[in-house]
């Protein structure tokens, strides 16, 4: 849907009186009219069709499994996690950067002990040998050869062609060139991606992911893959962010067990993400993300471990990001908090190109 005119050019027709309606732009009316009561998805009412979007979680988690087995359902037909699959072409295609063929294959034949994929099984394709120079060319050319429900990316960090997983812009650019194929070819594109270091001290949450506030702007679903804080073998997917979705199936986990065959197999005892954090929340039950959520003594000892000479912005930030566990725009915040309780101030030399340095001052020390 949409205009294909440049906005110079549909003023041009706007100005010369021309019949805009049904050619170019649908009305409100069209829409209403339209044949559509729900939107498209491939399982259930959660993962959609025609969008980006992304898995994330730490090490050790089983989110590649997870993906591989979303693949070969998509390709049975066959529900996923219990949600029903409403896709079209029963077919899939999956791009590794992580894993080589040898170990994916090892796994694939253990999954399918359970699963049971026969000649459904060519419906998948997989693709090891690219980077991010070529990724995209690869996985278009792909969808034009064939179509496809669902794509699966493992890892986004090796697709990524921008200068900066931090730099709002650069991820932005990134996930639109990916949007476009996925609502061109009508398919669901996965990204797996990972969690900041020592996140699991916290709930399950949109912000635990590593790299800009774009990353989980850009697509409307992220989900977390967490372990069970009391029990190493239970796995928690949780809907972290799902604009379409009610606020009540952001709240609880599914939770999951692997079989023999390494297969996940929802258990029903689901969790509030609360439970799944390894500290408390503060005490209006959010996650700490805002200076004043952290202790005096935590800033204090941080800053004493980084600022043993003049920083540059970029270099603070980055060591807040890491250190606290907090976005982009957050880091900024505890910049500032600095400053105004008088434990850093801007240097008045310049660093490199002009930037901006700052200077820890002694109050640090008290």
């Amino acid at each position: 849907m949409g205009t294909n005119k440049t906005k110079t050019g549909l003023s041009e027709a706007i100005e010369k009186g021309e019949d805009l309606k049904g050619k170019n732009a649908p009305t409100f009316a069209d829409l209403i009219a339209a044949p559509i009561e729900e939107v498209p998805a491939l399982f259930g009412n959660v993962f959609l069709l025609s969008d980006i979007a992304l898995l994330t979680g730490g090490s050790d988690t089983g989110k590649s499994s997870l993906l591989r087995q979303m693949c070969m359902y998509v390709a049975q037909g066959a529900p996923f996690l219990g949600m029903e699959f409403r896709g079209q072409h029963k077919a899939a295609i999956y791009m590794s950067s992580e894993d080589s063929r040898s170990l994916t294959a090892a796994a694939l034949k253990r999954y399918n002990k359970t699963i049971g994929l026969g000649g459904q099984a060519a419906n998948i394709r997989a693709f090891f040998e690219w980077d991010s120079s070529d990724a995209l060319d690869i996985l278009s050319a792909a969808l034009k050869d064939a179509p496809a429900d669902l794509v699966v990316i493992d890892a986004l960090g090796d697709a990524f062609n921008g200068r900066n997983l931090n730099d709002n812009t650069d991820v932005r650019k990134f996930f639109a060139s990916y949007k476009r194929l996925a609502k061109q070819y009508e398919c669901l594109i996965i990204f797996l991606h990972h969690t900041g270091k020592r996140t699991d001290v916290y709930a399950p949450d949109k912000n635990n992911t590593i790299g800009s506030q774009a990353l989980e702007a850009a697509p409307r679903l992220v989900m977390e893959l967490r372990t069970d804080p009391a029990d190493c073998d239970t796995k928690h997917l949780c809907i972290v962010k799902a604009n379409h979705l009610p606020n009540s199936a952001k709240r609880l986990s599914i939770a999951m067990r692997m079989d023999d065959n390494l297969v996940f197999h929802t258990t029903g005892n689901n969790k509030p993400f609360e439970e799944l954090a390894k500290t408390p929340a503060t005490p209006t039950g959010r996650r700490p993300t805002k200076p004043e959520d952290f202790a005096e003594t935590q800033h204090k000892n941080f800053l004493k471990k980084e600022m043993t000479e003049p920083r540059n912005q970029t270099y603070l930030r980055k060591a807040i990001g890491i250190e606290f566990q907090v976005s982009d725009r957050l880091q900024r915040e505890f910049i500032d908090y600095y400053e105004n309780n008088g434990y850093i101030k801007k240097s008045a030399t310049p660093g490199a190109r002009g930037s901006v340095m700052y200077e820890s001052l002694s109050t640090l020390v008290k």
